[in-house]
């Protein structure tokens, strides 16, 4: 992990995931147009998880739970603190928080990052409309419901 003082990391993407090895490339793939890096949590998966994050080069921290063999003895609200700890040496400006089966697409991978640039005022956060994995672009409703999932960093 980069020390205190190190590069700020403009933009990092938190993900916890469980047994996720069939979304994750295509996770990564979007990611990578708009992330400088990516805080991984593996909550306890059993499948080949945990190696894709350790190998890919996007993903700067990576922890994880003990394997478990099914959903129950999970702990959200914990893992998320963890990540977010957990970011605090890449000094992120801005957090966004993406499922691992959520994708962005590039033209709004692009937006996304001009918008941190120019636009977005820090100690705010933001809400998107987002879809799923497989989903065409236009699939979103304007019914759809909007999730805040990206917000300025305090250190």
């Amino acid at each position: 992990m980069p020390e205190r003082g190190g590069a700020v990391h403009e933009l990092v993407c938190l993900l916890s995931v469980r047994n996720g090895e069939h979304d994750l490339p295509g996770y990564l793939e979007s990611v990578s147009h708009f992330a400088d890096a990516v805080v991984a949590l593996d909550d306890g998966s059993t499948d080949a998880t945990s190696e894709i994050l350790r190998r890919h080069p996007l993903v700067k921290v990576h922890l994880s739970n003990p394997r478990r063999a099914d959903d129950a003895g999970g702990h959200e609200s914990g893992n998320r603190n963890r990540l977010l700890v957990a970011a605090a040496p890449l000094r992120p400006r801005w957090i966004v928080s993406l499922d691992a089966g959520e994708r962005v697409s590039a033209d709004d991978a692009r937006a996304l990052r001009q918008f941190v640039r120019v636009e977005a005022v820090p100690g705010a956060a933001y809400g998107f409309r987002l879809r799923g994995a497989g989903e065409p672009c236009d699939a979103l409703g304007e019914d759809e419901p909007w999730t805040v999932r990206l917000f300025a960093y305090r250190n």
